[in-house]
């Protein structure tokens, strides 16, 4: 009988991992995240991206270590390097070719390059003269429509609308009437503000990501090569598989465990949910709610320190503090929320008389460690650097220093220069989309800047709220969510 039970629960995960088919998860992410609609190149083209790729890692690498750049020259550089890979690896189109970049993609890919770039070797003359020139506004004009299209291609048409809106809100703002109305700046002006500023496009968010996200998109990238996400799944499963619907439970631990590393909700579903769907519809939950657990479970990494979703980053500078005062505020909402998760987890199980995982089915927690609990120390490191008040650029370079360390501890973690070298690209490709997204929020950041409307946004929050903390707070998180 409990023979049977065995082959009637196998046969069930089965089924689920038949259901959940390959092509219909490859429709679903290509919705969800964009990184899945990267062109497929083989041959000379995939070395030339790899070559690229690696080249970017192994610039952040050796600046975050013997020192930036000029914050301009050093965020021209980045944004470089994002559009060079943003049009040789995302088609234009569902009709452009995906084994190679069309004619198209190689107009864009040189006009983006030559004005980001512009920066680099302008900059200083710029700087000497005080004041902008025809080309400068030239080469201002071609990035800011490079970098929306960039926009569409990555990140999607949504922000690409909103930052147009923005636009139109700087140049056409004398028409707006009421207290959001301004005077209206012209062209030029607008031009000036989001090219030649550090207001702009190389403003404080793109600041970040060419320090701060790249090196730890980059961590992480190392820490998986290493096989961190077999060891988060078997960890996982020796902590919550015990327990009363344990099939789910794995899922928020292993979700909390990878967001420690990956600040991306679609990477970190994308990363647990393969495995814990069919886990969960093979014991008896329903297919849709499985999925809400993963999608919640997986959103919730963003918060989970110590490596958190971009906009902690990006906060950490706007509000002036350390970063480490983000990532032990964050990290108490965090644990609530998992805990609140593990609940309604719980809940459903006792109602569907679920039963623990058998033991035999899991890896004892002594020899998880045993095996691959090494690769917490580059955790650790980061963790303890922050918290005795080092930089996060610092901490991110000495924890992917240390997780290459610790990789050769054991046959089974150690890193090869294949793996080397598929970490640094990996690494390249995982920052496109969040840093086009920081370079193009850099638009609406130096509109917003120009126009006055954070002030004027601020003034009327506090005056509607009346004094109050509590509905300040309130305002605020919904002016968060409209703009967000």
């Amino acid at each position: 009988m409990i023979h049977q039970n065995k082959n009637t629960k196998q046969q069930n995960q089965e089924t689920a991992a038949e259901v959940i088919s390959e092509e219909l998860a490859e429709k679903v992410l290509e919705k969800a995240d964009a990184e899945s609609r990267f062109r497929k190149y083989t041959g000379q083209w995939a070395v030339l991206i790899t070559v690229i790729a690696v080249a970017m890692s192994m610039f952040h690498l050796y600046t975050s270590g013997f020192g930036t750049l000029m914050a301009m020259k050093q965020r021209s550089v980045h944004l470089g390097f994002l559009v060079l890979l943003t049009f040789l690896l995302y088609p234009g189109s569902k009709r452009s070719p995906r084994s190679r970049p069309s004619i198209i993609d190689w107009v864009w890919l040189a006009l983006s390059l030559s004005s980001s770039l512009y920066i680099f070797f302008a900059f200083d003359a710029f700087s000497i003269r005080g004041t902008a020139i025809t080309p400068d506004y030239v080469m201002g004009t071609i990035l800011i429509v490079c970098i929306l299209e960039a926009t569409r291609r990555t990140v999607g048409k949504e922000l690409m609308i909103l930052s147009l809106i923005f636009l139109a809100y700087g140049y056409w703002g004398e028409y707006i009437p009421g207290v959001l109305g301004h005077t209206g700046f012209s062209f030029r002006r607008i031009v000036y503000q989001l090219f030649l500023s550090s207001e702009g496009l190389f403003g404080i968010s793109l600041g970040v990501s060419s320090t701060y996200i790249f090196l730890f998109i980059l961590f992480g990238a190392f820490l998986t090569e290493t096989g961190m996400g077999r060891f988060i799944k078997d960890l996982a499963m020796s902590l919550a598989g015990r327990t009363i619907g344990g099939e789910a439970k794995v899922s928020i631990v292993a979700s909390g465990l990878m967001g420690m590393i990956n600040g991306s909700a679609v990477g970190n579903v994308a990363a647990t949910g393969t495995f814990t769907i069919p886990l969960m519809t093979g014991a008896g939950f329903k297919p849709v709610f499985s999925a809400a657990v993963v999608a919640v479970a997986g959103t919730g990494g963003m918060i989970m320190p110590p490596v958190m979703g971009a906009a902690s980053f990006i906060m950490a500078e706007f509000l002036g503090v350390h970063y480490a005062k983000i990532m032990l505020a964050a990290a108490i909402p965090a644990v609530l929320y998992y805990l609140a998760e593990y609940a309604v987890i719980h809940i459903e199980a006792v109602k569907l008389g679920m039963k623990p995982i058998p033991r035999e089915e899991i890896i004892p927690l002594t020899k998880v460690m045993r095996e691959r609990g090494h690769l917490l120390v580059p955790i650790i490191v980061i963790v303890y650097l922050l918290l005795i008040g080092r930089t996060p650029l610092y901490a991110a370079f000495y924890g992917i220093i240390s997780s290459i360390a610790v990789s050769f501890i054991t046959r089974e973690t150690r890193l090869t220069w294949k793996t080397f070298l598929k970490a640094m690209e990996s690494g390249a490709r995982q920052s496109v989309g969040v840093g086009i997204a920081c370079a193009v929020v850099g638009n609406i950041i130096g509109i917003t800047n120009l126009t006055g409307l954070g002030l004027v946004l601020g003034d009327n929050i506090v005056s509607l709220a009346g004094g109050s903390l509590l509905i300040t707070t309130f305002l605020t998180m919904i002016v968060c969510i409209i703009l967000g």
